[in-house]
């Protein structure tokens, strides 16, 4: 018979926010809060406004093709996090690429690119994996 947890909030012993886990084989243990995501957004970079979004409390349209994504709670340090970016193709035959750069504890930029020109892009999802301050 299978088991289920109910649970409204889970806190470690030792500290509220350490929960470790164990890997399958048992070798590697992590925190439960470097494996989630610390933040996600939706965003329409044509219009510059955000669709959707948890964690992130702002979005700058810095220029064509690259915007800047504000935290709503600080990251440990700048380069304690990994981010991720992408975005629909909107031209017909192209080479596009997403990109993240200049990253900060408290935000983040990133770039669209298409056929080697920064683009707009009416929809870009972005997320980041880390440790929030």
């Amino acid at each position: 018979m299978a088991s289920i947890l109910k649970v409204d909030e889970l806190r470690g012993i030792a500290s509220a926010g350490d929960i470790t886990i164990t890997s399958t084989g048992g070798a590697a243990t992590f925190t439960l809060n470097d494996c989630l995501p610390a933040c996600w957004a939706r965003i329409n970079h044509d219009i510059a406004t955000i669709s959707d979004s948890v964690g992130v409390s702002s979005f700058t349209d810095t220029t064509t093709g690259q915007g800047q994504v504000f935290f709503t709670n600080s990251m440990v340090g700048a380069t304690s996090y990994a981010t991720a970016v992408d975005s629909q193709n909107e031209l017909a035959n192209n080479d596009a690429c997403n990109y993240t750069l200049a990253e900060a504890t408290a935000s983040y930029k990133y770039y669209t690119i298409e056929n080697n020109t920064f683009r707009d892009k009416g929809n870009v999802s972005t997320f980041v994996i880390g440790e929030i301050a």
